[in-house]
C-alpha cells in the first residue's frame, strides 16, 4: 500500500470559506432580532407601569370628585371638597407657549407629544391656572383626539395612548365619581 498524504482540496478550502462567513452573519442577525425585541418589550414595560400609575392616580382623584367638568377632550376640572379645585390636562410646549389669556382655549396642539399635568384652579371651576403649570402626571401622550378627557355625566372617560420611540399604548378607563 502506498501511504498518500492526505489534505484538503482547493474546492473544500473554498466551500468552507464561503460557508463561515454565512453562519456568523445568520447567528448575528439572530441576536440582533433577540435584542430589539427585549428592548422593545423592556419600553413597552416602562409604558405601561408609568400609565397605570397616571391613570390610578387620576382615578382615585375622579372618584372622590363632587363636581366634574370637561373642557373640549384636553381637559377635566374637579373639586373634591368644593373650595379647592384642581384641573388634569394635556400640554405641549408647541401650542401657544408662553399662554396667553388672547389665546383661544382649548389650545390647537400639533403633532407633538403632549405632557398630562395636573395644576390648581384659581377662582372655582372656572377659574383660570397657568398653562404649562403643575405636577406632571404622564408624559408621551399623544395629541388629540388620539387621546381624550371627557365627561358625560356620570362617567368621566380617560383615553390616554402613550408612545415612546416605535412603541405605543393605549389605556382607556372609566370612573364613576362617588360623590356627584
Amino acid at each position: 500500500m502506498k501511504n498518500r498524504i492526505r489534505g484538503f482540496t482547493l474546492v473544500e478550502v473554498l466551500l468552507v470559506s464561503l460557508m463561515i462567513p454565512a453562519v456568523i452573519a445568520m447567528l448575528f442577525f439572530m441576536f440582533q432580532a433577540v435584542t430589539d425585541s427585549w428592548t422593545m418589550q423592556g419600553t413597552r414595560a416602562g409604558l405601561s407601569v408609568s400609565m397605570n400609575k397616571a391613570l390610578r392616580t387620576m382615578s382615585l382623584d375622579l372618584r372622590n370628585a363632587r363636581r366634574v367638568v370637561s373642557q373640549g377632550n384636553q381637559e377635566l376640572r374637579f373639586t373634591q371638597d368644593g373650595s379647592t379645585y384642581f384641573v388634569y390636562y394635556l400640554f405641549s410646549k408647541s401650542a401657544s407657549y408662553p399662554f396667553s389669556k388672547s389665546d383661544a382655549y382649548p389650545l390647537k396642539v400639533d403633532g407633538d407629544l403632549c405632557q398630562l399635568r395636573k395644576a390648581t384652579l384659581s377662582g372655582g371651576m372656572d377659574g383660570n391656572f397657568q398653562y404649562g403649570s403643575g405636577e406632571l402626571v404622564a408624559k408621551g401622550i399623544l395629541p388629540p383626539p388620539v387621546s381624550s378627557l371627557s365627561f358625560q355625566s356620570p362617567i368621566v372617560t380617560i383615553d390616554l395612548t402613550a408612545q415612546q420611540s416605535r412603541d405605543s399604548l393605549r389605556l382607556v378607563r372609566t370612573i364613576r365619581p362617588r360623590n356627584l
